[in-house]
């Protein structure tokens, strides 16, 4: 494993606060224990220590500059941000050359599964002890061609050279196991409700929506020239034969004489060729003379 080396700043401030001000500044907080002696607090450049564990490991030994010496140490806790993933905090171990550490290798499986069959990982990660500076960053389980039952404990891992295994050698880290039919996930998946109370709830029918045929175009409302209104008539009568005279408001009646002249009659209803239900008789049973007088003020 290569040594990566940082410069380390002492740090005077503890606490959340003092944290957060030495992350807003660009650093990672970090306490280094080990060999017996009290803990120190520094301060490591962020981008720098984010670029060594990702390319080194979490198990990267550094080389520390601090206060005008060198410190090797290699991180025993790494703390995240859950969500944006920046390193808040880092726990160092204070280590020599020649001494042999106890640190956790990280586990990857390889290989295909046999058809059929289903991985089941029980561990993650075997303890080992090795040599401070020459730390191994991971150990390989290959399961190609590895039958249904087949086992893989710890004792089974090939570890590197100078590497003893801490972990018992009985545990199990791997196992192939039987692919579950569907039925069977179905049938743990309802002994798993019925056990916790829950209820599948039976799905509500829906209810039958009756669909508008959409036009193509909204209907278009008659411009108010066509529209029936009420006009106004005059209040004397030029001939005997009219028994009452209508008021404001009211419509001229059936029997209403031709010689009565309208003051408000629209110009759609001037026109014969426009005339509606709601047109007096009179006006239909007019002549052309009579209707020339029936014509409302100012048309000609």
């Amino acid at each position: 494993m290569s040594e990566v080396r940082l410069s380390a700043e002492k740090r005077t401030e503890f606490g959340k606060g003092g944290a957060r001000r030495t992350r807003r500044d660009g650093k990672v907080p970090a306490v280094i224990y080990g060999h017996g002696e009290e803990p120190r607090h520094v301060a490591l450049p962020a981008r720098e220590l984010a670029n060594a564990i990702r390319h080194g490991g979490a198990n990267v030994l550094l080389t520390l500059d601090l206060e005008g010496g060198e410190q090797l140490v290699i991180p025993k806790s790494i703390q995240r941000h859950p969500i944006k993933g920046y390193y808040e905090h880092l726990d160092l171990l204070a280590v020599r050359r020649g001494e042999k550490v106890t640190i956790d290798l990280p586990v990857h499986v390889t290989g295909d599964v046999v058809p059929g069959g289903l991985l089941n990982q029980e561990h993650n990660t075997i303890s080992v002890e090795a040599e401070a500076t020459h730390l191994p960053e991971s150990v390989e389980i290959s399961v190609e061609g590895l039958a249904i039952g087949h086992q893989v404990t710890a004792g089974d891992v090939a570890l590197p050279s100078g590497t003893s295994l801490i972990t018992d050698a009985d545990a199990v880290i791997v196992i192939i196991a039987e692919a579950p039919t569907a039925a069977q996930i179905e049938g743990d998946i309802a002994e798993a409700a019925s056990e916790l109370g829950i209820v599948e709830a039976s799905p509500r029918p829906r209810r039958a929506t009756r669909l508008r045929p959409r036009s193509r175009s909204r209907p278009r409302r008659r411009p108010s020239s066509s529209r029936p209104t009420r006009c106004r008539w005059p209040t004397t009568a030029s001939s005997s034969s009219a028994s009452a005279t209508p008021g404001r408001g009211t419509r001229a009646p059936a029997t209403t004489p031709v010689s009565w002249s309208p003051t408000c009659w629209p110009s759609a209803w001037v026109d014969g060729s426009r005339l509606t239900a709601a047109t007096p008789m009179s006006w239909k049973g007019a002549s052309p003379a009579d209707r020339s007088r029936w014509r409302s003020p100012g048309r000609s």
